[in-house]
């Protein structure tokens, strides 16, 4: 008889490498529908108890040397704006009375270089420059600690990619600049970056089944190593229904401890991600009052580009949502459509939907200041003038 003399670590390694592919086949083989077939965990028992919304507005002073072309965020019991043009970060407090200036653009070694998004954090302040890739962070001090180009890790040939685009690996991707709130803190060493995709066989342009199946929507970057180290998450299912909806083809989210929200533009459902895992846990959400829903469809490049300004103007969706921890309340700002003269602003508290209130088309909740919740509105400002709003709620009960 044979004796058979097992090689136990070379067994060992295949059967783990052979898991590896499997498991690696079936994240893969994951669409978009399976992905986000989970539970509706939103209750009732809080439903619309606001009613009403009151706005002051604040008048920044216009003396400050500001393109007045930027961003409001509020960080503790600050007002923040990050100068676009000027590259200057500015601070003001919950009067809208002027504290400081701090950075601004150019080559130096405390100075930044173009960028479309700032971040305000307990660790310091982080600008991304979307086109190019670049991330700078300061410190608390204002000093400049990092700055480097994002590595995607990319480590096919161009025509690798264009022949063959892989929804797991990077280098379909781009990072989805454009749209506000692109940039996010996933944990102290971590940040969050929503993804898009423009490649001919993989794109939400057209022949889109791919790209909305599978196509993920955040990378994860390492800020110490500059590499980012995973892609997650989905785009919704709703995409399906449509095909060719590119000029909605964005999401809005915000990290919560081991949590993600995640709100597309055209999907009601607000779902949540588990960090840990990347993979949908539950959802929640109700549709917006009177939102134009017939989106068009488009074919090419050209034809969606045409459109974008008319189709965002003209059909309603969902522009962003807003976490105030301390409250545990969640906004999400969207837009009606062609004719509606406001926009509206749901508001969620531990997923059920206590107020959906008309207000002043463009605004949109950045955060709380003692019992005040702060509001910029971009369409709004002008070049000689900033603006920021305080506002409340009224409650039934």
């Amino acid at each position: 008889m044979k004796q058979i003399i097992y090689n136990t670590s070379k067994n060992i390694f295949i059967i783990t490498f052979l898991l590896l592919i499997i498991s690696c086949s079936k994240e893969g083989d994951i669409d978009s529908t399976t992905f986000y077939d989970v539970a509706h965990i939103e209750t009732t028992e809080q439903t619309k108890v606001i009613s009403k919304i009151e706005i002051d507005t604040i008048l920044i002073q216009s003396d400050i040397e500001s393109s007045f072309v930027g961003d409001f965020s509020v960080f503790n019991d600050t007002l923040y704006f990050s100068d676009h043009f000027f590259g200057y970060l500015f601070r003001f407090n919950k009067e809208g009375d002027f504290i400081d200036k701090n950075i601004g653009k150019g080559n130096g070694p405390n100075e930044v270089r173009a960028f479309n998004y700032s971040i305000v954090s307990a660790d310091g302040y982080y600008f991304l420059d979307g086109g190019s890739s670049n991330l700078c962070f300061f410190n608390k001090n204002f000093k400049k600690e990092k700055d480097f180009r994002v590595n995607w890790e990319n480590k096919r040939s161009k025509q690798e990619v264009l022949a063959n685009p892989v929804p797991t690996l990077g280098d379909s991707y781009e990072f989805a600049f454009g749209y506000p709130g692109i940039f996010k803190p996933w944990d102290k060493n971590h940040m969050a970056i929503a993804i898009t995709a423009a490649h001919p066989k993989f794109n939400g342009y057209f022949d889109t089944d791919l790209y909305y199946n599978h196509s993920r929507i955040l990378a994860i970057l390492n800020i110490d190593s500059g590499k980012i180290e995973k892609y997650i998450g989905r785009r919704s299912p709703e995409y399906l229904n449509y095909k060719n909806v590119p000029n909605f083809d964005h999401f809005s989210f915000e990290i919560i401890d081991k949590q993600v929200f995640v709100s597309s533009m055209i999907d009601p459902n607000i779902y949540i991600l588990e960090k840990k895992t990347g993979n949908a846990i539950g959802k929640f959400g109700q549709q917006g009052r009177d939102m134009k829903t017939d989106y068009p469809t488009t074919s090419t490049y050209k034809q969606a580009e045409d459109k974008w300004k008319e189709d965002q103007e003209n059909f309603g969706h969902y522009r962003y949502i807003k976490y105030i921890t301390n409250k545990k309340l969640l906004f999400r700002g969207y837009r009606k459509g062609k004719g509606a003269m406001t926009d509206g602003l749901q508001i969620y508290k531990e997923n059920a939907l206590i107020g959906d209130v008309a207000i002043p088309k463009g605004l949109e909740i950045i955060g709380m200041i003692g019992n005040d919740f702060y509001a910029e509105n971009k369409e709004m400002n002008n070049d000689d003038a900033l603006k920021i709003y305080k506002i409340n709620f009224t409650y039934d009960k």
